[in-house]
């Protein structure tokens, strides 16, 4: 049975929380990502002070552990991003994070409310500060302080962080996978190797030693425009060619490292005529990147592109919607693109190394078994002069 890893098998969580920080500093909202046994992944960014001081009390903090708990278990078994509202009526994006049909995790992203606590509200949270041994005045305060701001708001940039921090876990969740991969094929190839050996200890002196190295709220290129600089920095941090594509695959904003390989000329131009120097859509056709403005699903594929310099690299890719219009409709998807040549060049060297040392172990037992032949040969003759066996028997 396939064990399910937890997001920190396989993500640098330091870098998820630089990703949190900048972001959410950058909309105005708070944001944290629990495991799904509730423990915390990444530290709470710029909480308000209403949740601080409910959580600054043990009976308050667990209050708020069993309510995160209680919409984390709502949201996963509807599997999508949703909003919802505490015990303390705070507003808060809730949405898990599934690779591969395994939770790792989830993230929470807002702090909010949509309009000022109403009277009745307040009182009720006055009961609620007894309840959990706080002071009611000190906590309608920080309630009257509390930041307002609306629903779709919250959806659209909280939507587009989780895209990333999703995408983010997969390109790291495949990275594990491949990597295992590879220290399965090192553990094959060690046995196949250590067989070898031992097959060959009678012939040490007609072998040599052998050795092995394997070596999102408004839905025009406006609003794009506007989240530009605060996604850039962000954006701009990861090592992957990551670019904005619209729906007649013209390319809307590029990081860096993109520019750095295919030009700084390359906004406004299809992504088949960069990236493949294709004139048309590539095939098979419609390619990842339509099929993510068709079924608003993650699309991936591995493919070959050539440098502005001319270097022919492989690449993984990913594709995913990043920006919606006020109807919910997608405007620009995402693709990420990670090198993966060094990779696959080391794939394919392993396994011809491995090929070449099943070569040679074939060839070896071919080799004993004709000295033993003729041993048995030598001994037969010895025996008709009259005279005793050389060698052991190896008919018995």
């Amino acid at each position: 049975m396939k064990k399910t890893l937890s997001l920190e098998e396989f993500i640098d969580l330091d870098e998820l929380q630089a990703i949190q920080n900048s972001f959410a500093r950058a909309v105005g909202i708070s944001s944290v990502i629990l495991s799904p046994e509730g423990k915390l992944l990444t530290k709470f960014t710029d909480p308000t002070g209403f949740c601080s001081l409910i959580q600054s009390t043990d009976k308050g903090k667990d209050r708020c552990f069993r309510s995160f708990m209680e919409m984390e278990k709502i949201a996963f078994g509807s599997e999508k991003s949703e909003i919802f509202y505490c015990f303390a009526h705070g507003g808060h994006f809730v949405s898990p994070i599934i690779i591969d049909g395994e939770h790792n995790g989830t993230m929470f992203a807002g702090q909010f409310i949509p309009v000022k606590f109403s009277t009745e509200q307040l009182q009720n949270l006055e009961e609620i500060a007894i309840e959990i041994d706080l002071d009611p005045g000190l906590l309608r305060k920080e309630a009257e302080k509390m930041r307002v701001v609306g629903e779709d708001v919250i959806l659209n940039y909280s939507i587009l962080l989780f895209k990333i921090v999703e995408t983010i876990a997969r390109r790291g969740a495949q990275a594990l996978e491949l990597s295992r991969v590879n220290d399965a094929l090192q553990v094959a190839h060690d046995d196949l190797e250590r067989r070898v050996l031992e097959r060959t200890v009678e012939l040490a002196e007609a072998n040599k030693e052998l050795k092995h190295e394997i070596v999102e709220r408004k839905s025009t290129e406006e609003a794009l425009r506007e989240s530009e600089g605060k996604l850039s920095a962000m954006l701009q941090s990861l090592g992957d060619h990551i670019s904005m594509v619209d729906k007649d695959l013209n390319i809307l904003w590029a990081n860096d490292v993109a520019k750095g390989l295919f030009g700084d000329d390359i906004i406004g131009k299809k992504c088949y005529k960069v990236y493949h120097g294709r004139n048309k859509p590539c095939e098979p056709f419609p390619c990842i990147t339509l099929k993510a403005f068709e079924d608003e699903q993650l699309h991936e594929h591995e493919t070959m592109v050539q440098t502005r310099a001319g270097q022919t690299l492989q690449y993984a890719c990913t594709a995913n919607v990043a920006i919606r219009d006020n109807e919910g409709r997608p405007v620009a998807v995402i693709e990420i693109s990670r090198d993966i040549t060094e990779c696959k060049l080391a794939e394919k060297e392993l396994l011809k190394r491995m090929n070449e040392l099943e070569t040679f172990y074939r060839a070896t037992l071919g080799r004993e078994e004709r000295v033993i032949g003729l041993k048995q040969e030598v001994n037969e003759l010895l025996e008709q002069l009259g005279k005793n066996k050389k060698y052991r028997d190896y008919s018995k």
